[in-house]
């Protein structure tokens, strides 16, 4: 009888993203708002590194979550592996993108991962 495993992640580029590059996204979000001024209380919390130092603990949040899955799919050592997603043309370059893809090797080209960061690996990798 087959026995399945759930695993899952919410939704967001910020998964993805250096914790470097956080505060432009929270400079694009304010920018929505015509004549957006920052509150006090977030200006505080941001401090004088405007976030970075949280970013980076926050950021590493997510890398402990995701090695907390990646742990869980190892020891479960499934016979298949069927993941259901949509990457909205966010981090996966149109080529790696396939109605069905069927994988048998075990791994894939992390250079596929977010081409946008400057070239550089910043994917996190699942397997």
């Amino acid at each position: 009888m087959a026995e399945i495993l759930g695993l899952g992640c919410s939704h967001g580029t910020i998964i993805l993203t250096p914790p470097q590059a956080w505060a432009k996204g929270r400079e694009r979000i304010f920018a929505r708002v015509p004549n957006y001024q920052s509150p006090p209380q977030l200006l505080r919390e941001l401090g004088e590194d405007n976030g970075l130092s949280q970013d980076i603990v926050d950021q590493q949040h997510v890398v402990d979550a995701f090695a907390v899955l990646r742990e869980r799919l190892h020891t479960w050592e499934p016979d298949v592996l069927l993941i259901i997603g949509d990457d909205q043309a966010e981090n996966f370059q149109r080529s790696a993108k396939k109605l069905m893809q069927h994988r048998t090797d075990g791994g894939y080209d992390r250079r596929q991962i977010h081409p946008r960061v400057g070239g550089d690996d910043h994917g996190i990798p699942l397997a």
